[in-house]
């Protein structure tokens, strides 16, 4: 599955399409990976797994052929540069031009913000 944002942005007096692609790792971009290792058990398998994920994007601002963050030799654990779900679309919100900041109100009135606690990661920024 892929997921795009697709954004309207002004560019030399003429309009500029920019597309950005999300290639997730594991299904989709979520709070949770899978175990990096298969199960001892019969059938194998392998259960959720938040401490470590993979993900690729492309185009719309994202930088090119760059790797960030770092795991130990399993991909069990994050050894450097961390980045939340929540820091991608921050950033994602913040490449299509819209302050992560925004705030929406929940069914209650309550003011949120669209990006939650998600910071603009500019190590993934072109």
């Amino acid at each position: 599955m892929w997921c795009f944002a697709i954004g309207l942005a002004i560019a030399s007096g003429g309009m500029m399409l920019v597309l950005q692609g999300h290639f997730p790792g594991q299904k989709g971009i979520s709070e949770h990976g899978r175990t990096p290792q298969l199960q001892n058990v019969k059938g194998g398998g392998r259960d959720h797994w938040s401490r470590a994920y993979a993900a690729i994007f492309a185009g719309g601002g994202f930088a090119a052929e760059r790797v960030v963050g770092k795991t130990d030799r399993i991909a069990g654990d994050v050894m450097g540069t961390p980045v939340s779900p929540k820091d991608i679309l921050a950033t994602t919100y913040h490449l299509l031009g819209i302050d992560p900041a925004t705030l929406l109100s929940d069914r209650l009135g309550r003011p949120l913000p669209v990006a939650g606690e998600g910071k603009v990661r500019g190590e993934l920024l072109g």
